[in-house]
């Protein structure tokens, strides 16, 4: 599987079949650049225009939202329930976190979670092979309780997202609290390449497709 790092809380996913999944694709108004893409199936965690901007998406994709499980193009997608907040979504909403297998991978992506999961959250999430995890506090989880809960999950490959880069001025924090945690290796590359052999525990800080 390629993981390609759009930037905010936007992945790629290309599968061994090049089945396409794009995950919380953002307006370009947030300060990252549009880059069309075909995709099959796009994952929305929350209806903000950070997250749920259709408009560089081509093709017909399947859109999936909230919670549920279905499968597309042999690409099994289920979403859970969750917060943007710790107060129960009451400031800032709901948010989904989504599981996507395939490859014989199970990538997690945590949308803007927004509070540390319960046991019963964490026994969906389960032990996932690829976790996105929210590092730039403020809006999400803040870095060391980001960084707490990736370890929780016990995930072969940590990728931080949403945190600030430059792009645009933001009241978040840069991943540099996050990856000290971690002790993340910082690679100057927006894609990498995952199989299901891949050994782990590692947490990579990817640079963003511009």
């Amino acid at each position: 599987m390629q993981i390609t790092w759009f930037g905010r809380a936007c992945f790629e996913l290309v599968t061994k079949s090049g089945t396409v999944v794009i995950c919380d694709p953002y307006h370009p108004l947030t300060g990252y650049d549009a880059h069309p893409r075909k995709a099959d199936i796009v994952t929305i965690s929350h209806e903000h225009g950070d997250h749920n901007y259709l408009g560089w998406i081509e093709g017909k994709p399947e859109v999936i939202r909230g919670a549920g499980e279905c499968t597309v193009k042999g690409v099994k997608v289920t979403g859970v329930e969750s917060f943007h907040d710790d107060s129960g979504g009451a400031q800032r909403g709901p948010n989904t976190v989504f599981l996507i297998e395939a490859d014989d991978l199970r990538v997690c992506h945590l949308g803007d979670l927004g509070h540390e999961p319960d046991e019963a959250l964490y026994q969906k999430i389960g032990k996932p092979d690829v976790l996105f995890v929210p590092a730039g506090g403020y809006f999400t989880l803040e870095p060391f309780r980001a960084a707490a809960v990736a370890e929780h999950t016990g995930a072969k490959l940590i990728i931080p997202m949403h945190y600030k880069t430059g792009a645009k001025d933001e009241p978040i924090s840069d991943a540099s609290a996050f990856a000290g945690k971690l002790g993340a290796e910082k690679r100057e590359e927006c894609t990498i390449s995952v199989d299901e052999h891949y050994s782990g525990p590692r947490a990579v800080v990817l640079d963003y497709l511009r």
